[in-house]
């Protein structure tokens, strides 16, 4: 678990949770990027067309 800021009220909470414990704001999910293998551009994980190279 690491700690990251709540971008509305600066507190630090987990960042596996899912709103700021402190103010209730919710915190989107982080996307996890992956090298396309054709250009290297990266992408998200769960996108199968590259918007680089197609």
């Amino acid at each position: 678990m690491a700690l990251i800021d709540c971008s509305n009220c600066g507190a630090q909470i987990s960042d596996k949770s899912g709103t700021c414990i402190h103010c209730g704001t919710p915190i989107p999910p982080k996307k996890v990027m992956k090298p396309c293998p054709e250009c290297s551009t990266m992408v998200e994980e769960n996108v199968y067309e590259c918007p680089e190279c197609g």
